[in-house]
């Protein structure tokens, strides 16, 4: 819809703040303070670089590095635009590593619960389930929900709030 003015403009999504605090080469640290948005932007730039669809389930269900780093990337964009393409990627793919994968996957679970609508949020609160066998034993941080569920995310694009 335009705003009064004739002009159209982009919805500004909500986020979801996440700080990352990375070691560099030297001993040196790289502080970053990103905001995480999962809207239908990003689920197509998910959906094209992985082929799979992201309401399905199956992308929370096999989470690999390929497809954590992808949601990551495509969280990203709505807010940092200029990390797009296979240059972007391969920057935020830098910022990933074991010791913060889980907090990044917690993030963007959270980033894609506010997406959706209040019904399809309280039926994957209602099913928890952790995405993805890197995730089995992994802890939780502090406040963070559980992941989706595969068997309660079909169907939520029905319900999005978005749509």
């Amino acid at each position: 819809m335009n705003n009064g003015t004739g002009a159209w403009r982009k919805r500004v999504a909500p986020s979801v703040p996440l700080k990352l605090d990375l070691a560099e080469e030297g001993g040196g640290q790289l502080h970053l303070d990103l905001e995480l948005v999962f809207d239908f932007n990003a689920v197509a730039a998910i959906e094209t670089a992985t082929g799979m669809n992201v309401f399905s389930g199956d992308i929370w269900k096999n989470l690999s590095g390929t497809h954590l780093s992808v949601l990551f990337w495509a969280a990203l964009l709505g807010r940092q635009p200029g990390l797009g393409g296979t240059e972007g990627l391969e920057i935020v793919r830098s910022y990933i590593d074991v010791g913060n994968s889980t907090q990044i996957t917690w993030a963007l679970y959270e980033s894609f619960l506010i997406f959706l609508s209040p019904e399809a949020r309280e039926r994957l609160r209602a099913n928890p389930l952790q995405p993805a066998a890197m995730m089995r034993d992994a802890s939780r941080p502090p406040g963070a929900s559980f992941g989706p569920s595969p068997d309660t995310i079909s169907g939520l694009a029905a319900t999005n709030s978005a749509n």
